[in-house]
């Protein structure tokens, strides 16, 4: 988002596995794909109802993305 618009979309879908006690999230993105959603992410968990998702990046490496809300950033 930019000022409050969409400049871009990526589509896919979620789905999920369970290789242990907890579902795992699988993305089944459209292509192109962008670099962060090229793999499924590792959940962590947090005490009473958060999370974070870790995203392996080619660019960044790992990116970490918190259960929050959206803040404006001011890039002036």
């Amino acid at each position: 988002m930019e000022n409050g618009k969409v400049i871009s979309i990526n589509k896919g879908t979620i789905t999920t596995v369970k290789p242990y006690n907890s579902e795992r999230l699988v993305l089944n993105m459209d292509k192109p794909n962008h670099h962060i959603t090229e793999t499924n992410p590792t959940t962590y968990r947090e005490p009473w109802w958060n999370f974070y998702l870790v995203f392996k990046s080619k660019k960044f490496n790992n990116m970490y993305f918190r259960k929050g809300k959206w803040k404006k950033i001011n890039n002036e």
